[in-house]
Parts: C-alpha cells; sequence; structure tokens
C-alpha cells in the first residue's frame, strides 16, 4: 500500500503518515458493496470525486472493531461485507454515557447502543431512584423494630 493513503470520506483529515498505526481500505470491486459505501461516506462520483483502484480509501477509523482482523503476519483486512459507518456526522463516537449517582453506583451497568441514550439514563434514574427507596424504607423498617423491642 502507497504511503500517501488518504481518507475520502468528507471531515476526515486522517492519512497513513499522520496516522501510521490505523489502516486505509480501497473500495470494494464488488459494484453493490462499493454503492453501499459510497452512500454511508455521503459522496457521490463525478468530477470532484472518483474512486481509482488502490488510490481511494476509507481510514479505519470508520469501520468497527468487529469489522476489522489482522492476519498472523500482522496484516490488517476487513471482513467481507464491511460498510463504513462510523463518522462525525452520525456520532457514534461520542454518546454520552449516564453518569450514576453517587449512592447507588453499580459496576456493572453498561450502556446499551441499541436503545436512545435517554432512554437509558431514564432507566438508570429510576433504577436509582427505586434503590434509594428501598433503602429508606429498609432504614425505617430497622427504626421501627428498635423502637418497638
Amino acid at each position: 500500500m502507497p504511503v500517501s493513503c488518504f481518507c475520502s470520506v468528507p471531515l476526515c483529515s486522517n492519512s497513513k503518515q499522520k496516522q501510521p498505526y490505523l489502516s486505509f481500505h480501497s473500495f470494494p470491486a464488488e459494484e453493490e458493496l462499493r454503492k453501499k459505501w459510497v452512500i454511508a461516506i455521503r459522496r457521490s462520483e463525478g468530477p470532484n470525486f472518483k474512486i481509482l483502484r488502490n488510490s481511494t480509501h476509507v481510514c479505519s477509523a470508520h469501520f468497527e472493531p468487529q469489522d476489522i482482523y489482522v492476519t498472523p503476519k500482522g496484516k490488517t483486512w476487513l471482513k467481507k461485507g464491511a460498510i463504513p459507518h462510523r463518522f462525525s456526522w452520525t456520532r457514534q463516537k461520542t454518546k454520552p454515557t449516564p453518569t450514576p449517582c453517587l449512592t447507588c453506583f453499580t459496576s456493572d451497568f453498561t450502556l446499551n447502543l441499541s436503545t436512545s441514550v435517554l432512554e437509558q439514563v431514564a432507566w438508570y434514574d429510576s433504577t436509582c431512584r427505586e434503590k434509594r427507596k428501598s433503602k429508606r424504607e429498609r432504614e425505617r423498617e430497622r427504626d421501627t423494630h428498635t423502637h418497638t423491642l
């Protein structure tokens, strides 16, 4: 692969020279998959953008980690059918994670990308409220039992 690889995704300035840790992938030869890539990166072929074999690339920053694999010899490849979909306009990299309250922090809480972040924050907030409520009820119950003895 040539040393002067640049990512062709709009608003991406990654290059092989500046980010040598990234891999750069040529557009697929298969026509249908190539069309999906063009649509995904929001470009259309024309006078300002032409897809040239071994010259037009998309960097690995735009693929999910599970779409990329490294051979035993250290060569980075994309899995068959992989489509780039991590872009600045999709905000996948910057989705906020809910901040747990200190009184009910649980380390097993993880962000689920299949539901909206707002739904998860609402669920987590209601779970925190329930935990605080049940803690207060247990304290009241304990206090009630100590007073009756």
